[in-house]
């Protein structure tokens, strides 16, 4: 089957971001015909997704949402509108392909989305890795397989919750179908994954509700043996570790600075840190492994947390 997975432009010319996403989902369908497409790196978003569409003629159609909004009270703006356009331009040049919604964007809202955009056949809920490829085997039962979104006479149903993949059986994500250098201009562009799920519960994130409230981690030899690649293969030199908390456990975090310590890698990286479980020892390894930037959320719920923060 001939398979196209989009990047949804996000409506205005931003930091480029690796879909880390669309590459873990390509390496979970191999035995389809895979092709992707990151609008957000084009010059022309509209006329890259039509030239795609007309020279592929993919028989699935998979928009992934990654945002719904800014969620800054600086800088507010809505990204999912420019999905419509896309939606339009795919029915326009691929009508009988079949649309598939997903992301963690769509995962917000999926119910509110499906009524939304009535032309999309089937949204993915959460983790789509494993739901994916069981729907491609036939987009034709109904109900569908667990974890999908889908319409029964003009009404939106859902097939009822799926469970989330074995984070550390899925296999790397496919990087060698993207244009890598679209990603190396600026730093902390391209994202690699050492866990999913967080245990934490901020009252004001996300997380724990699209990736579970326990983390699910990878042995840190995998972690570094794809960081290894990164660097060898595509001359990454700065990459961002995009877990929700990169030292929840503390010690899969010093697993990970020891192994690329050990293996002599040098490369520059970034991750997000939770204070209390932040030691002396911890960081001045991570300084020694090549972490630059140590960031943090220090976000308070009322004036004692504030005051201690």
């Amino acid at each position: 089957m001939r398979l196209l997975l989009v990047q949804t432009y996000l409506g205005r010319r931003e930091k480029p971001v690796f879909p880390l996403g669309l590459a873990y989902l390509a390496a979970c369908c191999r035995e389809h015909e895979v092709h992707v497409l990151d609008q957000n790196v084009e010059k022309d978003p509209w006329e890259a997704l039509r030239a795609r569409i007309a020279s592929i003629k993919p028989e699935v159609i998979g928009f992934s949402l990654r945002n719904i909004d800014t969620t800054q009270f600086r800088d507010p703006y809505v990204y999912h509108p420019a999905f419509s356009r896309a939606l339009c331009l795919a029915k326009e040049n691929a009508p009988e392909a079949a649309i598939i919604l997903g992301g963690p964007g769509f995962s917000m809202f999926p119910e509110q989305l499906m009524k939304l955009f009535p032309q999309v056949d089937f949204g993915i809920y959460l983790e789509a890795e494993e739901i994916l490829p069981s729907l491609l085997k036939d987009l034709k039962r109904t109900p569908p397989v667990r974890g999908v979104y889908y319409r029964t006479n003009g009404a939106v149903s859902f097939s009822g919750a799926a469970g989330l993949p074995a984070f550390s059986l899925l296999p790397n994500p496919r990087r060698d179908l993207f244009d890598m250098d679209s990603y190396l201009v600026q730093a902390d562009t391209i994202g690699i994954q050492s866990k999913r799920g967080c245990g934490v519960r901020c009252a004001y994130c996300s997380y724990p509700y699209l990736n579970g409230g326990k983390a699910r981690s990878r042995s840190p030899q995998a972690v570094v043996a794809e960081l290894q690649e990164l660097v060898e293969k595509y001359g990454v030199r700065t990459v961002m570790f995009v877990d929700p908390v990169f030292n929840m456990p503390a010690e899969h975090a010093e697993e990970i600075c020891r192994e690329i310590l050990r293996t002599g890698l040098r490369v520059a990286w970034s991750a997000w840190f939770n204070e209390r479980y932040l030691s002396e020892e911890l960081v001045r390894l991570a300084v020694k492994a090549g972490c630059r930037d140590f960031s943090f959320s220090p976000d308070g719920f009322c004036e004692t947390s504030l005051r201690m923060l």
